[in-house]
């Protein structure tokens, strides 16, 4: 199994949106929130990155990584439990089946690095 985070390398717009929420409906104020794509992938770690350069990641906005993220607080990750529908998950084998002729199983999930003072309380 190989893990792969998919995230932007300019400014991150949809973290943006997720700051504004967390200050807006729960009144606290973090710092920053980057957002990435994992994959968790039972492919080998050289597959996995090439799957990452052609299927997963936009070259111009994006990169990837097996650990996106490196200055930050909390670390939220959510994905589906087994046995809910992933169809991000389903679209990823079927991507990697046309690209190396086998479907590998594949989680998906989301991931969310807050940089601020938050509490376990608030």
């Amino acid at each position: 199994m190989t893990r792969i985070e998919v995230g932007f390398t300019g400014k991150d717009v949809f973290g943006e949106h997720i700051k504004a929420s967390i200050r807006n409906d729960l009144g606290i104020a973090v710092q920053s929130v980057r957002t990435a794509d994992v994959y968790v992938i039972d492919l080998p770690a050289k597959e996995a990155r090439k799957i990452a350069e052609e299927l997963l990641t936009d070259r111009i906005t994006q990169s990837y990584s097996d650990a996106f993220f490196s200055d930050y607080d909390w670390l939220i990750e959510v994905g589906f439990l087994d046995g809910v529908t992933d169809n991000a998950a389903q679209a990823t084998a079927e991507g990697i089946a046309d690209i190396l002729n086998k479907k590998p199983a594949v989680k998906t999930a989301k991931a969310y690095a807050i940089k601020g003072k938050v509490s376990e309380g608030k």
